[in-house]
């Protein structure tokens, strides 16, 4: 079953894999969220919260997707200085 796009190209009819990958990863983080529902008490620095065991995970993959991007921008700002004295 393929069928002719406008550019030219065959392509497939039906789901496409991305589409399937993320409704895998969307039952699974309903399944996480469902099998971690417990709360927890998290103490740092002067903070004290209660929360559930999800929302910390959430949290801390926040934490550390954001983390990656500053070192990202750190690391591109540091090697375009760098270039601009070798020149």
């Amino acid at each position: 079953m393929h069928e002719r796009r406008i550019d030219g190209e065959e392509g497939r009819s039906g789901i496409s894999p991305t589409v399937i990958v993320l409704i895998i990863l969307g039952v699974g983080a309903v399944i996480f969220v469902l099998q971690n529902s417990e709360s927890h008490s998290i103490d740092f620095l002067f903070l004290n919260f209660t929360a559930p065991q999800w929302v910390i995970f959430a949290i801390l993959l926040a934490v550390g997707a954001a983390l990656d991007r500053l070192v990202q921008f750190w690391m591109r700002r540091r090697k375009a200085r760098q270039l601009d004295r070798a020149d």
